[in-house]
């Protein structure tokens, strides 16, 4: 290969190399601006190469042989180094001697930008390349080095003549991040009451602008299956016999729902449940009035935020109103009809308010509907979400859109940084690189979504307009927006709030599915006679037999191209003892059908691969969690159960409302009779334990000792202190691995609580990507402790949908060549470590991903 450099009317050869063996060469040289260029390329017969040309990072090609320099100046942390470089071939050398392990700043500032300095090691006389800690700035580049490393820099200009220091320091970072001290900030200086109004009226223009429009939507029943709905229907139909208009409809409903369901902080949230049980709480209760409202064609919606006199705390306060002030959040319905959307309160007697400064005024401040997190129109982003462990992540409905944001700004924007001790940014992360399935937990039900963090740039075609997770063909999302409306990547169900579809059951076309916790899609092939969905739950009873295929794995089943194979991860009978998997279930890992055996609970992987690929190399890995009893399903009652004198709520002031102007005198509407008590208090109930959490329950490994704090709180949002229980921590907690916290109740607090909390090993990334004829060879940083090897994935898709996985499984092991690649494809890669303990795989996070184009 020769390159030609073209002046005036002559012509200059820059370069002459014979490429007679290997794969991969690379070359770097310098280009004037407005200055033509020609690269020749000639061979004998029957050879062929590709040519790519691009912008270099470094002044020296990464597999360049480099001989270690003569003449060089020696650069220590006292003494720095000045270079002088006529122009960019003029590569000056300078020595640094490594004094101890640590990070390493270097530092070559010039005032036009123009310094170009790049870091190599020594092994035998040879310089090896370096890599970056991360992508250096114009002006510095931090390194991981060892004490006594060799270490080379050449220095020179990026254009034309260049003078600047060179200096280097050792250095220590923290993480900081963007926003976050203004959000929180803003958070706990912001009085609710002053901002109230607006995030009602903006909680009104949503309903307006997702629900109304969207009957199908508005109307349906979730977290239930066929007989749930129709059993809502009936008694809605019962409850509202005689009733004329849909007002009236509404109000018999809750009438019905005061006199007979008791209030209940220790029962599931779940509308099955309330109905069944005959108690709920707040949140229950507003489900189940939603739910009978559904089922008659009215649009309806769970609104939940707090009741308050909004004058006495922050939006900081708020949040933090269960463990900090002792009072909890509340739920009450947003109902359609006449035009309007009207709200109800069961508990606090607020009936059929249209006016979203009322709604203020009465002390209500929404914070979510039914998941979603409401941003107020002209209000600091930063205000909306629930913070948890200092991270403040939310889905939100923000200017019209789906979004996600992190401390109250777009979650594809750089967020985390790594800051050295002069204030000098180390590194930055994006959150859409790293938040891609945000679930937000309220009490016992989850509200996943899926963010897009694919950025599209004009006059592109690098990414297609149907390369993402849209199974319709859609262009993606704009980074940091949600996923909305339709299938994605074949595996989740996004309705149109961005939700995804989860803990239900659906027919769609001739097909059931069933959609787990985080929303992945299974397709349930059984009689409908032997399943039942309750309280979010799919129950299979013993002696089924049938299937549940994860959509991702239906292609494949049948199909002498795959290998499918089957494994039981965890099987527990019910009594909750650990059994063998065996006693609970037969699988046939052909066709992936089972046949249930004894009541528990069960987990089974199912593992596809290529018939002629090693068994390390498979394409997915899919899991499939099954509750198995010879149960029936709790039945309905149509019969009222009028509640007694003594079960009738009763005023409290744990809630925080001290003001005494709800007492039913709603400014829309000062007619209503629908309540025994003006009561403008949550209910009083006898405290039980009601909430159990650790503060963290997953950790990465750094050799210490792991202790997440215990956080017990009762039903009247009491903090238990630790003399109210005992904790059995389970032995090491150091290494990889699973661990078990056993919490025991005393002092009037009965019963145990089991959690647990994860150590993930120390992620890797990739250091090297070079492209060969239909392959490419990776490299990485080798995790040597408590790493049993690595877990590739590579994608033609930038999402990394539909993605193969290779598995390395020595952790010695630094470098992988993967072949059987289309030719002249680009290809997307991450890696991540894994550690096995016992028959149990734990996994780092996936490496940033990098690309590269197949020969």
């Amino acid at each position: 290969m020769e390159i030609w450099k073209k002046s005036g009317s002559n012509y200059e050869k820059l370069m002459e190399k014979d490429y007679s063996t290997g794969i991969d060469h690379s070359q770097v040289f310098y280009m004037e601006e407005g200055t033509d260029y020609y690269i020749y390329m000639g061979g004998v017969k029957g050879c062929n190469a590709d040519l790519t040309l691009g912008g270099a990072g470094t002044i020296y090609a990464y597999d360049a042989e480099i001989n270690e320099p003569a003449s060089y100046k020696v650069l220590s942390e006292k003494n720095s180094q000045q270079i002088n470089a006529a122009s960019p071939e003029d590569v000056q050398w300078l020595k640094f001697v490594v004094p101890e392990d640590g990070k390493y700043k270097l530092s070559y500032k010039e005032e036009n930008n123009a310094s170009r300095v790049q870091l190599f090691g020594s092994s035998g006389g040879k310089l090896t390349y370096k890599v970056w800690y991360s992508q250096p700035a114009d002006d510095r580049s931090y390194y991981d080095l060892k004490k006594g490393e060799v270490c080379y820099l050449a220095c020179t200009s990026f254009k034309g003549q260049a003078s600047y220091k060179v200096s280097v320091k050792k250095v220590t970072v923290k993480e900081v991040y963007a926003n976050k001290d203004h959000a929180f900030s803003v958070r706990k200086s912001t009085k609710a009451s002053t901002v109230a109004a607006a995030q009602a009226k903006t909680s009104i223009d949503y309903l307006n602008k997702i629900y109304t429009p969207n009957q199908s939507f508005a109307t349906r029943i979730d977290h239930a299956d066929q007989q749930d709905i129709a059993a809502f229907k009936k008694m809605a139909e019962i409850i509202t016999k005689g009733c004329q208009t849909e007002k009236e409809k509404v109000e018999a409903i809750i009438r019905w729902v005061k006199k007979n369901i008791k209030y209940d902080t220790t029962v599931s949230s779940y509308s099955t449940e309330v109905f069944q049980s005959r108690k709920g709480d707040c949140q229950g209760m507003s489900m189940l009035i939603a739910d009978f409202c559904r089922s008659l064609g009215m649009p309806a919606a769970y609104a939940s935020g707090w009741k308050a006199d909004l004058t006495m705390w922050t939006i900081d306060d708020l949040y933090h109103s269960y463990d900090r002030h002792k009072f909890a959040g509340h739920g009450w319905d947003m109902i359609y009809f006449d035009g309007k959307w009207h709200m109800y309160d069961v508990l606090f007697d607020n009936y059929d308010v249209t006016d979203s400064n009322t709604m203020a005024e009465k002390g209500y401040y929404f914070a979510f509907i039914e998941g979603m997190s409401i941003a107020g129109d002209g209000l600091d982003p930063a205000l909306a979400g629930m913070d948890v462990g200092g991270m403040l992540v939310t889905p939100c409905y923000y200017q019209g859109n789906f979004v996600t944001l992190v401390y109250g700004r777009l979650s594809d924007r750089e967020y985390q940084y790594e800051v050295d001790q002069d204030g000098d940014i180390c590194k930055a992360a994006q959150m859409g690189g790293t938040i891609r399935h945000q679930n937000l937990e309220m009490e016992d039900q989850f509200f996943p979504t899926r963010t897009s963090n694919v950025v599209y740039f004009p006059y592109s075609d690098e990414i297609s307009s149907n390369g993402g997770l849209y199974d319709d063909g859609r262009r993606d999302p704009d980074a940091g927006y949600l996923y909305t409306n339709g299938w994605l990547f074949g595996e989740y169900l996004a309705d149109v709030d961005g939700v995804l579809c989860n803990m239900d059951l659906k027919t769609i076309g001739d097909k059931i599915y069933y959609f787990e916790k985080n929303g992945d899609a299974q397709i349930l092939n059984m009689n409908t006679d032997d399943y039942y969905m309750y309280k979010g739950q799919l129950y299979i009873k013993t002696g089924a037999s049938g299937s549940i295929i994860p959509t991702l794995v239906e292609k494949y089943l049948n199909n002498s191209n795959y290998v499918i194979s089957t494994w039981i991860i965890e099987s527990f009978d019910s009594k909750g003892n650990e059994v063998n998997g065996s006693y609970l279930i037969k699988i046939n890992s052909k066709d992936c059908t089972i046949k249930t055996l004894n009541p528990g609970y069960v987990c089974y992987r199912i593992r596809v691969r290529i018939v002629d690929d090693d068994e390390n190399t498979y394409l997915m890995d899919k899991d499939v969690q099954l509750n198995i009893t010879d149960q029936g399903k709790p039945t309905y009652s149509f019969e009222d159960t009028p509640l007694s004198s003594d079960e009738k709520p009763t005023p409290d002031d744990n809630f925080g409302n001290k003001s005494d102007n709800d007492k039913n005198d709603s400014s829309d509407n000062k007619n209503n009779n629908l309540s025994d008590t003006n009561s403008d208090q949550t209910p009083k109930v006898n405290p039980s334990v009601q909430k159990v959490v650790l503060t963290q329950t997953s950790y990465i490994y750094d050799g210490k000792v792991k202790n997440p704090a215990v956080k017990i709180f009762d039903s009247n949002g009491k903090q238990l202190s630790f003399k109210d229980y005992t904790i059995s921590k389970a032995s090491g907690r150091k290494n990889v691995g699973k661990y078990k916290y056993t919490i025991t109740f005393k002092n009037g607090y009965t019963g145990k609580k089991t959690l647990y909390f994860t150590i993930n090993p120390k992620p890797t990334k990739l250091t090297s990507l070079k492209k060969g004829s239909k392959k490419m060879k990776l490299k990485w940083k080798k995790v040597s402790s408590q790493a049993s090897g690595y877990q590739i994935r590579y994608s033609t898709k930038s999402s990394m949908s539909g993605a193969k996985t290779v598995t390395v499984k020595k952790y010695k092991t630094s470098s992988k060549t993967i072949s059987r690649l289309k030719k002249k494809k680009k290809y997307y890669v991450q890696i991540r470590t894994y550690k096995t303990v016992g028959k149990e795989k734990y996994y780092s996070n996936w490496s940033a991903r990098k690309s590269v184009v197949t020969k």
